[in-house]
């Protein structure tokens, strides 16, 4: 994909990777420009989870060290707001996985 000077919102790219329906559908791939993966992605259900988890997990880590370009989208440019916000949605994702792996944990010893 070749370099534009359109900049996207990272933490939207970011939404649509993790929230599983948008994740597993491509939507994240066709928001930054390469429909032909997210149709790859959409009709192979997100890769049987297993695409749509790398993606989610690159795009949460690449959001919390506020990369301007990604591995994930070669070409594509974020806005500078979007990357500072991009940090804080990243950092949320992270508790929540976190404090739900955890409470899953603690439910499962229970019982």
């Amino acid at each position: 994909m070749e370099e534009t000077n359109t900049k996207m919102n990272r933490s939207v790219l970011q939404i649509l990777s993790v929230v599983p329906i948008t994740g597993i559908l491509g939507f994240d791939r066709f928001y930054i420009g390469q429909p032909g993966l997210g149709f790859l992605k959409l009709i192979t259900v997100g890769g049987a989870g297993f695409w749509y988890m790398i993606d989610a997990v690159i795009q949460t880590i690449e959001g919390l060290f506020g990369n301007a370009t990604t591995l994930m989208n070669q070409g594509v440019r974020f806005t500078d707001h979007s990357i500072s916000s991009g940090r804080v949605v990243s950092i949320l994702i992270i508790v929540v996985v976190l404090s739900t792996s955890f409470a899953v944990r603690a439910t499962t010893r229970r019982g």
